[in-house]
């Protein structure tokens, strides 16, 4: 009672981790887990599944890669502008130019 079922041999668990993606699952005895750099929610399950049927593939074609550095996706980088944009960085920038406008008119 209280205990979780263990998933099924070959079996790629989907998982909600503080509100993003997981996947765990089991090779050659070894247990992977996988974060990808989603949020878990409906709309952002197609990424695991994609990911999912990879994975699932290159088990099958005994080519899987253990350091997982295939699999991890990175952020794109228009979207670290974005971020940067959000984290302050931009805004200091701009504020730089602004005032170095200000100072030759």
């Amino acid at each position: 009672m209280g205990q979780k079922s263990k998933a099924k041999k070959g079996k790629i668990s989907i998982e909600n981790n503080a509100g993003r993606i997981r996947l765990r699952w089991r090779y050659n005895g070894k247990r992977y887990p996988l974060n990808l750099p989603h949020d878990f929610t409906p709309e952002n399950m197609h990424h695991a599944t994609l990911k999912v049927a990879e994975i699932k593939l290159d088990i099958l074609k005994g080519c899987f890669d253990t350091t997982l550095e295939k699999y991890k996706e990175e952020i794109p980088k228009h979207a670290l502008k974005w971020l940067n944009f959000f984290s302050g960085d931009f805004v200091s920038e701009r504020n730089r130019f602004f005032i170095k406008a200000d100072r030759i008119a």
